[in-house]
């Protein structure tokens, strides 16, 4: 076959194997097979300078397994070999185990002196030992300093016009960190494309985008002191429209410390739709070979990246992360939660030398960020996955909601994104509702989570519960996946330890005495707070984004999905009529004032 098929190809290498016998051609092994030849192309690419080498080797599948499995499309399912073929495979590669021990088939280890465990030997003492292991001979970084942070700790003046997104609370945070003295050299922005979207012209301005041919052109935008700058000792990785390569990047960065005994601290910005659904392998390679660093997606929230359709939107990248063992994933809705989790991030990873990463979800919505409450446990809740964020005695006394605004628009004026919303929308009306007079002293109690921008969609809602006589904590979730985690390893503990004081998880210590319902919203799906469901003390809603995204504004996309003010308000009404402490007619008054359709469609296929 060989000599009609491979040799008979051409008339030059026809006459080549005319001079061999057909027992030579069997014998002739194809240059994968060939240890000579192998070992003389790896010489070759190690000594090749300048540029990288790549290595073709031709294999046969198989290889070594004879008629049973050599050369065929059914190797991968050979579980177990005939005597016969064991024997062959023996003779083959003239491994000395007798007949008597050959169906044993026993494991074969040469001699101590034989040239092969001497090459062996040699070559793994040259390599640094016999077991191969990551050795990080890094320096640590010091922890940053709170000057850092300090501008986003005190939130923004509720009376200014002009509000930051959490995107533009991390690229400010970015700008800080790339100026500090002691940090700033070993932090890598990569951006994938959209650098102008993120606001991140400054930086680019003033850091500059790395080339290692520098800038060959003009930009058209030179005039400006924010221009469009390569250089060759630019900081910012700009990859153009490529996540792949992106997070190439990111990996190669993140891993430096183990590679090059050099920590970097890689801050990769992109469209959150676009990481883990269009990469998510090298998100699990990341994870895999230990990579450190920050993954941010921007533009996140099915309801917050309003008027780009069903590709962008996206409400399912918080789930994608629970897959990922050594990643850590937070939500974060104000300035001081996001300060309070990079500063911690870059402690853990480089200062202290944990192997994890990062995944922080940033949204395009402009509201006041309060300052952070100066209430006990609040840092150590951020990032343990929930802090309480402002009572129900905070809500009926004058103290202004925290995030600024009133219960008619908790956060933000109405129409801040520039949306073209009328004051008739749905979270407008619901928010200025009168038909219900407040109660004189609210008996009935409700626990109301909040995650990202939805928090202040929860805050409005605290407002109008009181009009209910329904008095509501609301708490800032600042993590689904580590509330889960935690009540993992809870749960795990308590069954290796039967009999032991049983471990309670922190959602549920939070949670303790506080009575009567639970209400989770999200601009993502619900399944994210329907993980921690099951350790909640109390019976609970969860109110998602499940479906795909709509061309539309904020307050009309909340409407739709059922996550804004008014669905978070008859969600608990509902849940405290299930328990008896709500009359139902209660709660479908509540949906006339709000005007709420019980013949609305399910937006998960609608």
């Amino acid at each position: 076959y060989v000599r009609e098929h491979f040799f008979g190809a051409t008339e030059f290498t026809r006459k080549l194997a005319e001079q061999l016998t057909d027992e030579q051609i069997r014998t002739i092994r194809r240059g994968g097979h060939d240890p000579e030849k192998v070992f003389a192309a790896y010489l070759q690419a190690t000594q090749t300078k300048g540029r990288p080498t790549v290595v073709l080797a031709k294999t046969i599948k198989g290889y070594g397994l004879g008629d049973v499995g050599e050369g065929k499309n059914s190797t991968h399912g050979q579980k177990t070999l005939p005597t016969q073929s064991v024997r062959e495979f023996r003779d083959r590669f003239h491994i000395p185990i007798s007949d008597e021990e050959v169906d044993k088939i026993p494991f074969y280890k040469p001699a101590p002196d034989s040239p092969e465990m001497q090459y062996l030997k040699k070559r793994r003492e040259e390599l640094g030992g016999f077991v191969p292991e990551r050795r990080d001979h890094a320096p640590r970084l010091p922890v940053p300093s709170d000057k850092i942070f300090a501008q986003f700790m005190g939130g923004t003046d509720p009376k200014s016009d002009k509000q930051p997104s959490t995107t533009q609370v991390m690229v400010g945070l970015m700008q800080n960190l790339l100026r500090d003295e002691q940090i700033g050299k070993y932090v890598v922005p990569i951006v994938p494309d959209e650098a102008r979207t993120f606001g991140m012209e400054g930086l680019i301005g003033r850091f500059g985008i790395y080339s290692s041919i520098g800038q060959l052109y003009e930009p058209v935008d030179r005039q400006n002191v924010m221009y469009y700058k390569e250089s060759k000792t630019g900081q910012i990785l700009e990859e153009g429209i490529n996540e792949a390569g992106s997070m190439a990047s990111f990996i190669a960065a993140g891993t430096s410390y183990a590679t090059h005994g050099v920590p970097m601290i890689p801050l990769y910005i992109y469209y959150s739709m676009f990481g883990q659904q269009r990469v998510g392998d090298q998100f699990w390679l990341a994870g895999d070979i230990r990579a450190k660093g920050f993954l941010l997606g921007g533009t996140a929230g099915r309801t917050t990246l309003n008027g780009e359709g069903l590709q962008h939107q996206d409400g399912h990248s918080q789930l994608m992360a629970y897959a990922v063992p050594n990643l850590l994933s937070y939500d974060p809705a104000y300035a001081y939660e996001l300060a309070v989790i990079v500063k911690d991030g870059i402690k853990r990873m480089f200062s202290d030398g944990e192997s994890i990463f990062y995944y922080i979800t940033l949204m395009n919505e402009q509201y006041v960020m309060p300052p952070m409450p100066q209430r006990e446990g609040t840092r150590e809740g951020i990032l343990s996955g929930m802090y309480l964020f402002r009572t129900a005695q905070e809500a009926t006394s004058s103290a202004p909601i925290a995030g600024g605004g009133d219960t008619a628009s908790p956060n933000a004026p109405e129409g801040d994104s520039g949306e073209g919303e009328s004051n008739d929308s749905p979270n407008k009306r619901a928010a200025v509702s009168k038909k219900s007079k407040p109660a004189a002293a609210p008996q009935l109690r409700a626990q109301l989570f909040g995650s990202g921008t939805i928090l202040n969609e929860v805050v409005k809602a605290q407002g109008m519960l009181l009009n209910y006589g329904v008095a509501a904590d609301v708490w800032s979730v600042t993590s689904y996946q580590q509330l889960y985690r935690d009540a993992q390893e809870c749960e795990r503990q308590n069954l290796l330890n039967p009999g032991a004081q049983p471990k309670v998880p922190f959602i549920t210590q939070q949670l303790a005495k506080r009575g009567d319902v639970v209400v989770a919203s999200s601009d993502y799906m619900k399944a994210l707070p329907e993980s921690v469901s099951q350790y909640v003390p109390y019976p609970m809603a969860c109110l998602g984004t499940d479906g795909f995204g709509r061309s539309e504004g904020r307050k009309a996309l909340r409407d739709f999905f059922e996550v804004d003010a008014r669905y978070v308000t008859l969600a608990t009404l509902t849940e405290l009529a299930k328990v008896g402490k709500l009359k139902w007619d209660v709660v479908q008054k509540a949906m006339n004032e709000m005007g709420i359709s019980a013949d609305k469609r399910n937006p998960h296929l609608a």
